[in-house]
């Protein structure tokens, strides 16, 4: 008797695992037969769920901000105020900061690989969720000061993985709190 797969269960699988293996590898290391090993599936049956690796670069990259949205809407949209709401959204990046950071480098990587076109489009899109989510988060506090946060949020990210000492997320987190009091 055939065994029933779950397609869109074993392409979720697929998709997390790929991260990890662009994140270490970056967008130009990665092979579809080294995505394969990796994975422990045969290059066929990724070609069965994708149409190649800019394929799985395309839907990794959605599925991570997508699901990072969503984690992160759930936890901040509990803030009671403003000034809460900023304390949570901090409180995420902190709790998520490596792998938020590893996507800002794969997004650098790939759009260095592929500039222009299609792959900045991608980026693009994803980082416009990122900014929604914001937004959501923070909607009765003026844009241009939901932006700073976001950037100061960015900033920290990129440099925290170029600087040994970075500023400390409680220290940025207080800034944004006055920015929205």
């Amino acid at each position: 008797m055939p065994r029933i797969v779950d397609h869109d269960a074993r392409r979720a699988e697929l998709l997390a695992g790929a991260f990890s293996l662009f994140v270490r590898e970056g967008y130009g290391g990665v092979t579809m037969r080294g995505l394969a090993t990796a994975l422990g599936v045969s290059t066929g049956t990724l070609y069965h769920y994708f149409g190649g690796k800019d394929a799985i670069f395309e839907q990794m990259v959605t599925a991570v901000s997508e699901t990072d949205v969503a984690e992160a809407d759930a936890l901040v949209q509990s803030g009671r105020d403003a000034t809460e709401r900023v304390d949570l959204t901090f409180a995420f990046a902190t709790l998520r900061e490596e792998r938020l950071r590893s996507f800002i480098h794969l997004a650098f990587d790939a759009r260095r690989h592929h500039p222009g076109g299609a792959m900045d489009d991608l980026v693009e899109r994803a980082f416009a969720r990122y900014r929604a989510s914001m937004e959501r988060q923070l909607g009765d506090v003026p844009a241009d000061r939901r932006d700073a946060i976001f950037q100061l949020i960015v900033g920290r990210l990129v440099t925290g993985g170029l600087e040994a000492k970075p500023t400390p997320w409680d220290t940025l987190a207080a800034i944004a709190r006055t920015l929205v009091s």
